[in-house]
């Protein structure tokens, strides 16, 4: 059992914190054979998402921490007065669940005169979305896989003119209250699992991905 629950451990330490908590508990079941070796699951989700671990696992304890849009520091991220020469900027990990697909589909049914920023501090697929971006000849900058400092993520945002956020399977993205810290209005999936009572007529939109193009124009 002790090395099942490494096994499970080492899944959890690969996983996106900020990821939704049903993500946790399934690579676990899938480390451990569908054996769940710990007591408590911390989530940074709200309390209906800690409701589905606790569903899935009545015997875990499921604790709620604020590691998610709660946590976003005004201290941290905050308005610059730098020109804005990008028109969309999307920080997320270069990895499937946050779905750059969305905005690549956007963007590729819009005017190549709309720049676009994509931020991602690591991740497994930098090397397909670079691919992807030539091959829809998109006009995407395209920064990273590599460490980046809060103060340079603040400038870079600082230089957009609308943030947006595409996962679903996010259980607790900070992004969220970050962009509005730094003065950018957001477009959010309308099926993100968390952070969207934030987005409210005064700080943003919500669509479906069949939608975000509309709705990036109309922004």
């Amino acid at each position: 059992m002790d090395q099942v629950a490494g096994q499970a451990l080492a899944t959890f330490a690969r996983l996106d914190a900020q990821r939704a908590p049903t993500a946790y508990a399934r690579a676990a079941e899938k480390a451990c054979g569908g054996l769940l070796p710990f007591a408590t699951i911390a989530t940074g989700s709200r309390q209906s998402a800690a409701g589905t671990v606790r569903d899935r696992h009545p015997d875990a304890l499921a604790a709620i921490l604020p590691i998610g849009p709660e946590f976003a520091s005004p201290e941290t991220f905050h308005p610059l007065s730098v020109p804005k020469d990008i028109d969309v900027i999307c920080v997320a990990a270069a990895q499937g669940y946050k779905r750059h697909d969305i905005v690549f589909d956007a963007l590729d049914a819009l005017t190549r005169s709309i720049r676009a920023l994509s931020v991602f501090g690591y991740g497994d697929d930098a090397d397909a979305l670079r691919q992807r971006t030539a091959d829809l000849n998109l006009n995407i900058e395209l920064v990273g896989p590599a460490g980046f400092s809060h103060r340079e993520v603040n400038r870079l945002m600082n230089r957009a003119r609308i943030g947006i956020v595409c996962g679903i399977d996010d259980g607790a993205p900070a992004i969220l209250t970050e962009y509005m810290q730094a003065g950018l209005p957001v477009l959010a999936n309308e099926r993100l699992r968390g952070g969207m009572h934030y987005v409210r007529p005064e700080t943003g939109r919500m669509a479906s991905a069949m939608d975000f193009g509309t709705m990036l124009a109309d922004l």
